[in-house]
């Protein structure tokens, strides 16, 4: 069984934190809600097009992730400290703009819903909640919405039929992702050591670039410039059956277009 996984996280120096994971199945024939609290005698079943799963943990450090920032670039004159001529540093926070903020905008919505008496801005134009994106306001969702990685390792391990023993080859579990090597280390943590994983998990994932760079492989002596790759990459993209992306770095969105991108390499 293949599962395409992905996961938003905030990196630092040896060190990765899980914020969220989507896992996506090819199986198109049930899905498994873990909206309620697991109950492992009773899951709810019900018909969807594809099986998947979606959590954000409450065990990541909000604040580091809050507060992490990079270097924007910029084209302001040079500055000068100590005696030598340095760019002015511009904080740009990436994790905060481009991650945290959708989980917020996510997670406000389903508060809403949770809490209907509660004071909510809104613009009666469109479904954008103008409610305060703070660290405050962000923390407070996080611990009253999220999940510790626990949960999550036990979801997973259910939500991927994890047994004794597999009475098909095919229901063994596969795993792929797009530029995977960081969400598999987080993916991995999630149960402990890699000796750890749950019976059948493979220990490694196979990842959809190095797919894609195959493909390429198999046709590079159509593109003769040093450029090539990227070239080829372009026209690939120009294919009508090229998947469009949306609602990128959400971790679940980012899932579903794994899954596409995948089918899509089985036609080229």
């Amino acid at each position: 069984m293949k599962y395409f996984i992905d996961t938003e996280f905030h990196e630092e120096k040896n060190s990765i934190d899980l914020i969220s994971i989507g896992i996506v199945s090819e199986d198109t024939q049930e899905n498994i809600d873990f909206n309620k609290e697991l109950d492992k005698t009773d899951i709810n079943l019900k018909l969807k097009e594809g099986k998947e799963y979606y959590a954000i943990s409450k065990d990541f450090d909000i604040k580091k992730a809050w507060n992490a920032w990079r270097p924007k670039k910029h084209n302001l004159p040079m500055g000068i400290l100590n005696g030598r001529f340095l760019p002015f540093a511009i904080k740009e926070y990436w994790l905060r703009e481009n991650v945290l903020k959708l989980i917020f905008k996510e997670l406000i919505k389903k508060d809403k819903i949770a809490n209907p008496y509660q004071k909510y801005i809104t613009d009666n134009n469109s479904n954008i909640i103008k409610y305060k994106f703070s660290f405050r306001n962000f923390k407070k969702l996080i611990k009253r919405y999220g999940k510790p990685n626990k949960q999550i390792a036990e979801e997973i391990k259910n939500f991927c039929k994890s047994k004794v023993k597999f009475e098909k080859e095919k229901d063994i579990p596969e795993f792929y992702g797009y530029y995977a090597d960081c969400d598999w280390v987080v993916f991995c943590w999630l149960f402990g050591k890699m000796i750890d994983l749950p019976f059948g998990f493979p220990m490694y994932c196979k990842d959809l670039k190095q797919m894609l760079d195959e493909k390429y492989m198999n046709q590079k002596s159509k593109y003769s410039n040093m450029s090539r790759l990227d070239a080829w990459l372009q026209d690939v993209k120009k294919y009508p059956n090229y998947p469009e992306q949306s609602n990128e770095h959400n971790a679940l969105a980012d899932d579903k277009w794994n899954k596409k991108l995948y089918k899509f390499l089985k036609t080229i």
